[in-house]
């Protein structure tokens, strides 16, 4: 083959586009997970940046303290946040944006609505065909079927998560049942969900309050934090922690996460919960090292010294135990 120069090569690299520095004021309205990815990027893209929410903190679907965490990390890196601050008036004077949010009036160059999607379903003439909805979406029951059983839905239309992998379950779920028998039931409790921020935040299952209201004192909260991972260490990626929300039995009844990678990691534990299997199974198992997947394992392992804290039976039988072997051993 006839060979090429290096300046024929270096022509036909192709070169990385450049995208061009933002300036100014935003404003980000929303604080859901779109609001906060977005809110993040434009302040490492050194924009100065106000994030407006109803909401008491951002998040408000998820874990509160996995959702306080993540907010006071983007305070820290110098975005505004407004919580309980809603947004009733927007103007324009000459070149200026002002945003009324709450007691505040901003001043900002621009404005971004990162609110969740609202389901346009009022010209689909849907009580023509006996299907009802309200502002936040159709009513389905379990099967996704609506009012109308022959009709399923499913998607942003549904209420629930806004995430692209939940919609395809759904939409599985929801063919399946329209395909063959109506009997397939959507079940979001080990379906993990993931914010690109950083740090990650994931979740599956219950949040803390959640887990409280059904479970009551018969589950159990278990943390660890990435500070203690020699992985985390070396990356300089200590925020974060690993939460579990675990039953007496050593059920996962749910789960956050917030830290490196935290949406690689939420993985394995949404597959434990799927597949019923205990936390005292995932102690057993020994995690290679340095790994941030570690994180898991320290959690299962402090789950098991607090379950033994609290068995003050067994803790005088282990006692008397180990007191008898010395004897022998001497």
């Amino acid at each position: 083959r006839e060979s090429r120069s290096e300046e024929e090569w270096e022509k036909e690299q192709v070169k990385p586009e450049v995208y061009p520095q933002l300036q100014g004021s935003w404003v980000v309205i929303g604080g859901s997970s779109i609001g906060i990815q977005l809110a993040q990027t434009l302040k490492r893209l050194n924009c100065q940046v106000t994030l407006v929410t109803k909401a008491p903190h951002i998040l408000i679907k998820g874990d509160w303290e996995a959702s306080v965490l993540v907010q006071a990390q983007l305070e820290a890196e110098g975005i505004e946040i407004l919580t309980q601050s809603p947004v009733t008036q927007v103007r324009q004077i000459e070149n200026k944006k002002w945003v009324q949010a709450g007691n505040r009036a901003i001043e900002a160059d621009k404005i971004l609505l990162a609110t969740a999607q609202q389901p346009n379903l009022e010209s689909l003439n849907l009580e023509g065909v006996g299907v009802k909805f309200n502002q936040q979406g159709l009513q389905l029951n379990k099967k996704l079927q609506t009012t109308n059983p022959r009709i399923y839905a499913c998607g942003d239309v549904t209420n629930g998560y806004q995430f692209a992998h939940i919609a395809e379950y759904e939409a599985t779920i929801a063919l399946k049942n329209a395909l063959f028998a109506p009997v397939f039931k959507v079940n979001y409790q080990s379906i993990p969900w993931a914010i690109y921020c950083q740090p990650q935040l994931a979740g599956v299952g219950l949040t803390e309050e959640q887990a409280r209201e059904r479970y009551g004192k018969n589950v159990l909260v278990v943390r660890q934090y990435f500070k203690t991972l020699d992985k985390a260490q070396l990356l300089e990626e200590t925020t974060g922690f690993c939460k579990l929300l675990v039953r007496r039995n050593g059920e996962i009844v749910g789960a956050s996460l917030v830290g490196a990678e935290a949406s690689e990691l939420m993985g394995a534990i949404a597959l434990a919960m799927q597949q019923e299997i205990k936390l005292s199974a995932i102690a057993k198992l020994p995690y290679a090292s340095p790994t941030l997947s570690e994180i898991v394992y320290k959690t299962a392992i402090e789950w098991q010294r607090q379950r033994l804290s609290r068995n003050h039976t067994l803790q005088n039988f282990l006692e008397g135990f180990f007191t008898l072997r010395r004897k022998w051993s001497k």
